[in-house]
């Protein structure tokens, strides 16, 4: 299940969610395998679509995340 994550003013808002989403997953909150939905991320880092979708798209190059044919796993 996935927490609610605070925001630092720091970070662009594409950092903190990156940080946090690589944090989820090191730290195992995010199982392998487990499907990660865009929604359900802005909702638990309360950040808009579009920097979780860049975050996303930054830990897919890191190979932490992989497209699944339907979302990223």
């Amino acid at each position: 299940m996935l927490t609610k994550h605070k925001s630092s003013n720091l970070l662009s808002a594409s950092d903190h969610a990156f940080q946090s989403i690589y944090d989820m997953i090191i730290s195992g909150e995010v199982l392998p395998g487990e499907r990660l939905l865009e929604t359900e991320l802005s909702e638990a880092l309360g950040a808009s679509r579009t920097p979780v979708r860049q975050a996303l798209s930054r830990l897919a190059e890191h190979g932490l995340v992989e497209s699944s044919g339907r979302g990223l796993v």
